[in-house]
């Protein structure tokens, strides 16, 4: 089951590759948090990405090449 969002995504990213994390997250097994990492593989999740703010690389004409 992927992530349904870029917060989840990161959280079952940082506890599948060994946070230890405190309070309600603490009760996620790692095994949990690895099937969502390995179902997340290949989805992009950050700023300009799927609905995100701005756009993923600004447009050539604005690094000055043509």
């Amino acid at each position: 089951m992927p992530s349904s969002s870029p917060k989840q995504a990161r959280l079952m990213s940082a506890i599948s590759h060994g946070w230890k994390p405190t309070g309600k997250a603490a009760d996620i097994p790692v095994s949990v948090a690895r099937e969502f990492h390995a179902a997340d593989k290949g989805h992009k999740y950050g700023k300009g990405m799927h609905g995100g703010r701005g756009k993923a690389y600004p447009p050539l004409s604005s690094l000055g090449k043509k």
